[in-house]
């Protein structure tokens, strides 16, 4: 149980910190 919350919170906080890049990325982009 506590494994697969180990996991569930590494893969949010990955997925966070993707978006946040790829956003930036665009924000490059546009300026």
């Amino acid at each position: 149980m506590v494994f697969v919350l180990g996991s569930f919170v590494v893969m949010l906080t990955a997925i966070l910190s993707l978006r946040s890049a790829s956003r930036e990325k665009l924000h490059f982009k546009v300026s």
